[in-house]
């Protein structure tokens, strides 16, 4: 599974399209929150995982996504060991404030 969170910045849409993020917007090089937002669809929640932990990354999805009835994100899913809906933000560690 780790070499599924590798590489970079991304995200994973419902259907298991993986698209790199843009490059971070804030100065300091890290993502602003209007970034996230847009990239989940919504409020952004951290996600525990030990897998992405020990990669040094990041991983974020829409808080309320249940609530919207947002379609189960199965690779996301996976990687957490949670369900997860709608879109899955898998960034590097550096670039979360």
């Amino acid at each position: 599974m780790s070499a599924l969170i590798k590489g970079g910045s991304w995200y994973i849409t419902p259907d298991g399209e993986r698209i790199d993020m843009p490059e971070p917007a804030n100065e300091d090089g890290t993502f602003s929150l209007e970034q996230l937002q847009a990239a989940v669809g919504g409020y952004i929640e951290s996600v525990h995982s030990d897998t992405a932990k020990l990669a040094g990354k990041v991983v974020l999805a829409d808080e309320e996504g249940l609530l919207k009835q947002l379609p189960i994100n199965t690779v996301g899913s996976a990687i957490v060991g949670r369900l997860l809906m709608g879109n899955v933000v898998i960034i590097d560690k550096e670039t979360w404030a």
